[in-house]
């Protein structure tokens, strides 16, 4: 899935680490790594945020 992206990638240790942590405080919508940005972009600027996640920036 994020084959040829090299950069911003988040290690499966710290994706663990932080669904893990998320979990046990029975937090069942997690975000993780720069979704957490995206989110906040998305309450601001939905149109912005749109288009991040289409053009994969």
């Amino acid at each position: 899935m994020t084959a040829g992206r090299g950069r911003g990638k988040i290690s499966p240790e710290a994706l663990v680490a932080e669904f893990l942590t998320n979990f046990e405080r029975d937090r069942y919508e997690i975000q993780i790594g720069k979704t957490k940005l995206l989110v906040i972009l998305d309450r601001i600027m939905p149109t912005l945020a749109e288009r991040f996640i289409r053009l994969g920036l």
